[in-house]
């Protein structure tokens, strides 16, 4: 394995914020410097679900979305909505607290959607509420800019409620890897509802079938009863890239996982479960996500995640669905704890999310180190997947000053974006924790850069996408035809929709699976049934299983 010595350099940042670059030669991925942080302890620690990149008003703004227990030791919780409003700088525009009485427990899930296929989109949050009162709470964009001023952008109230069918304990409480995308190739997307309440249910699967807000008819497509079952890790993939996406769905309690997959409109079926027995891994759960990738571009994915352990690894299921997670499948490609940075007990890691923030063309993979203090970064440097010296391991720790128990903010979850549109590459961490004996405010929310990272208009073609992005399309105004670009960061499956100003849907440019790379489209100003449409303003809007971004256009004749 190649291996550097640690190196650490110290910034004139509050919080003594400090880079280690691990393994592997020291490039960009040492220049994650801290450009904002907002918090108060006395009030809250910005939570565990966290939601980045999207721009619900379409303002060219991107947004982040956060739940937040109010401290640790309240009963008062609440969502709040942040959009950046200059360089570095973020803004709350919108926020909604639950009422004290109406909250049965602390789990949660939240969404960015659009589940009546209007063209505007909702923020979505399914709480763990006391009978009687609704657990699906949906708030929808009004056209008006997120500005925080009151009455424009989103509603104070939602918009819709609904009660999803409870477990056998009176609950629906969810884990925040919650999702929104298209399962089953219908006219609907679905909410994929991972729950760990402990009771019986599992997983469910819901959509509103009929697209109307006004007299909503909501679907429950799938529910799997696994008794005691939490869910903690978590994943989408198609494996087998066969059209039909995979579930992957980690048992908190057991260590166990188990997969399922679409076989058809609202058919799922359950594929099979595992109780891994490697030896490294007994005894260990997992609570990161889990992407598939294709970082040597052989075709064939590879799964990573990381365990409760502190253990990074990749599994090989050679594109079969049947056998992904069998034992021999399960390689160690890292622990985490052995690179001398201080660590609580354990060694939890959480996050996972594919990208290249730094923009040197090798794919990364970033973590919140829940009990590490850090966002750490694998980087793919070529070679064999399941060879440890073929990866560079970075760390960012939150609180330089670590001291003997654990005097650092500890991150619950990352997400990347460049949401102030300056063209450096962000990532965001939410701290809800600390170790012992905090310095104030060291919770909240992180916004970290690498801000010697510039967007470059020719990009090499050998190089991959560092985030999701829709670009403006071009030429605008157009007649007869424009072109459409976007960047795909992960195998994912996309879709892209033309609507018009009253939000119903005129053509479908693109609805299949796309693996990490630089994307076009055109659209020759034709509805789906190859007539042609008016002169006017449409939305162009894309969609992937970890994001939606959404643009205006104008066909002039």
């Amino acid at each position: 394995m190649k291996k550097k010595k640690l190196i650490s350099l110290s910034l004139a940042l509050v919080f003594g914020i400090l880079i280690i670059p691990a393994y592997g030669q020291i490039g960009n991925n040492a220049d994650l410097t801290l450009a904002w942080h907002e918090a108060n302890d006395n009030e809250y620690g910005r939570g565990y679900t966290l939601k980045v990149g999207m721009d619900i008003d379409q303002d060219g703004w991107g947004e982040m979305l956060v739940y937040e227990r109010m401290n640790e030791s309240s009963t008062l919780y609440k969502i709040s909505l942040f959009e950046a409003d200059a360089d570095n700088s973020y803004t709350e525009v919108w926020s909604y607290q639950f009422a004290s009485a109406d909250i049965g427990g602390g789990e949660r899930g939240l969404m960015v959607t659009d589940l009546d296929n209007d063209g505007f989109q909702e923020i979505t949050a399914v709480m763990q509420t006391v009978a009687g009162v609704d657990n699906l709470l949906v708030f929808e964009w009004d056209g008006k800019d997120l500005d925080g001023t009151p009455g424009q952008g989103l509603p104070a109230t939602p918009t819709v409620t609904f009660d999803l069918p409870r477990d056998s304990g009176g609950y629906v409480a969810l884990e925040n890897n919650v999702q929104y995308l298209q399962m089953d190739d219908d006219a609907n997307f679905e909410m994929v509802l991972t729950h760990r309440g402990g009771a019986d249910i599992f997983l469910q699967i819901v959509e509103l079938s009929n697209s109307d807000f006004s007299n909503p008819e909501w679907k429950v497509e799938f529910t799997d009863i696994w008794e005691g079952a939490k869910n903690s890790g978590f994943g989408i993939t198609d494996i087998d890239h066969d059209g039909h996406k995979e579930i992957i769905m980690w048992n908190e309690g057991t260590g166990q996982v188990r997969v399922y997959e679409n076989v058809g409109e609202d058919e799922y079926r359950v594929v099979n479960t595992w109780t891994p027995t490697h030896t490294e891994y007994i005894g260990a759960s997992v609570k990161s996500l889990i992407p598939a990738v294709d970082f040597d571009k052989d075709g064939v994915d590879e799964l990573y995640l990381s365990d409760s352990k502190g253990i990074l690894w990749v599994i090989t299921p050679n594109g079969n669905v049947e056998t992904m997670f069998d034992d021999v499948n399960w390689h160690v490609l890292h622990d985490w704890k052995l690179d001398g940075v201080a660590f609580n007990e354990g060694g939890e890691v959480r996050g996972c999310i594919p990208g290249d923030l730094d923009r040197d063309g090798k794919p990364d993979l970033y973590f919140a180190g829940n009990n590490f203090g850090a966002i750490m970064d694998m980087e793919y440097e070529g070679g064999p997947v399941t060879d440890e010296s073929s990866y560079s391991f970075y760390y960012t720790t939150i609180d330089g000053e670590s001291i003997e128990g654990g005097h650092f903010a500890r991150p619950a979850n990352v997400d990347i974006a460049d949401m102030d549109n300056d063209g450096h590459m962000e990532i965001v961490a939410t701290v809800p924790w600390s170790g012992d004996n905090p310095v104030p405010n060291l919770l909240g929310l992180y916004v970290f850069e690498f801000e010697n990272t510039q967007l470059s208009v020719d990009k090499p073609s050998d190089q991959v996408p560092m985030t999701y992005s829709l670009r403006q399309n071009y030429p605008n105004p157009f007649n007869p035809v424009t072109r459409i670009s976007y960047d795909i960061i992960e195998a994912t499956n996309v879709t892209i929709r033309i609507y018009d100003l009253l939000g119903h849907s005129v053509k479908t440019l693109v609805n299949e699976r796309k693996d990490v790379g630089f994307y076009t489209t055109l659209w020759n100003g034709l509805d789906q049934s190859g007539s042609k449409v008016a002169s006017g303003v449409y939305f162009y809007r894309l969609e992937t299983e970890r994001f939606t971004a959404t643009k205006k256009m104008l066909l002039l004749k």
